[in-house]
Formats: C-alpha cells, structure tokens, sequence
C-alpha cells in the first residue's frame, strides 16, 4: 500500500506546500525483471543517463558515497513501482538511474 507524503519548507520553516498520494493496489499482477549492476548503472549515470534530483555544488567531478536500490514513486497514481538505483555523493549530490535493464524498458 504505496503511501507518499511530500512537504516543501521555505524559509523560517514556513510550510509552501503538502502533497499526499495513498494507493490501495499498484497492480493486479506481478512480475520479476532483470536488474543492471551497481557498475552498470554508475556508467549509465557517467554518461548522463540519470536524472540528478539534487546537486549544491558546480563541478562535473563529484564523489559517490553511497547507492541503494529503492522504487521511483511518482506524485500521482500509478500503475507499477520502478525500481532505481540511487546515487548520492559530496554537496547534496543524490542522482536516479532506472535499475532494470534497458532491454526491458519502452524508451
């Protein structure tokens, strides 16, 4: 039961905005993909396929510190999970790259 609350916070801590999203079921079915290497998908982020949710500082040269597997939830409904790999490094670095292989994916 996917459940996201998300909550934007300006200045002196004043609340700008608050967005929930609860959804009883993804799906009816199930199904098991193939998943890219840690080391496949770091390449796939060195060549700019990744979208780079945060990054304070300004240059091209940063240090990974850590990566997970997690699953992508957008702000809306959906109809399936898509599982990621999450790379978050030095200055608030934290970059998506697609976890299954690209094979398996409609571009």
């Amino acid at each position: 039961m996917p459940q996201t609350i998300n909550i934007l916070v300006g200045a002196q801590d004043k609340i700008l905005e608050v967005n929930y999203i609860h959804q009883n079921i993804i799906a009816d079915g199930s199904a098991t993909y193939p998943l890219k290497t840690t080391d496949t998908a770091f390449e796939d982020l060195k060549q700019g396929y990744a979208y780079i949710a945060s990054y304070d500082g300004n240059s091209s040269n940063i240090s990974i510190n850590d990566v997970k597997l997690a699953y992508y939830v957008e702000g809306q409904p959906q109809s399936y999970l898509m599982p990621i790999m999450v790379f978050e490094g030095d200055n608030n670095f934290v970059a998506y790259v697609p976890a299954v292989k690209d094979e398996w994916i409609n571009k």
